[in-house]
């Protein structure tokens, strides 16, 4: 359990794609590696367990949304071709389009591809079970 906030605001700018200066990062990149360290397979019931977990946290990480939006995203909110998430009605209620850093892209594909083999119909890019 971590006893001290990690995190830290940073400004982006990928030209047309921003990310409001309100995003957070972690400060550190050895309690980065340590949180990355605890989501391996071996942690994990399933691997469907993994991959979602996986998958939240890269997102979160890498691409400093809220909590709010990364629970609202739909799949047709993803754009993995042109690197990107369309965030409707997020914070002030105002729509953006967010950059997928390339590192996330494979990572959201293999999790893509267990979501899809589930049998649940929802709109819904992250499932939970």
């Amino acid at each position: 359990i971590l006893k001290e906030n990690l995190y830290t605001p940073l400004a982006l700018n990928f030209g047309r794609l921003s990310v409001p200066p309100k995003r957070t990062v972690l400060r550190n990149s050895e309690r980065l590696e340590a949180l990355r360290s605890v989501i391996t397979l071996k942690n994990f019931k399933n691997n469907w367990s993994y991959q979602i977990a996986r998958a939240v946290v890269e997102t979160l990480i890498q691409t400093g949304l809220r909590n709010t939006e990364l629970c609202d995203l739909k799949l047709n909110n993803v754009d993995l071709v042109n690197q990107r998430l369309n965030i409707y009605l997020g914070k002030g209620r105002k729509n953006r389009k967010v950059g997928i850093p390339a590192g996330v892209i494979p990572i959201l594909q293999e999790y893509l591809a267990y979501r899809l083999q589930r049998p649940v119909e929802s709109p819904y890019f992250f499932l939970n079970f």
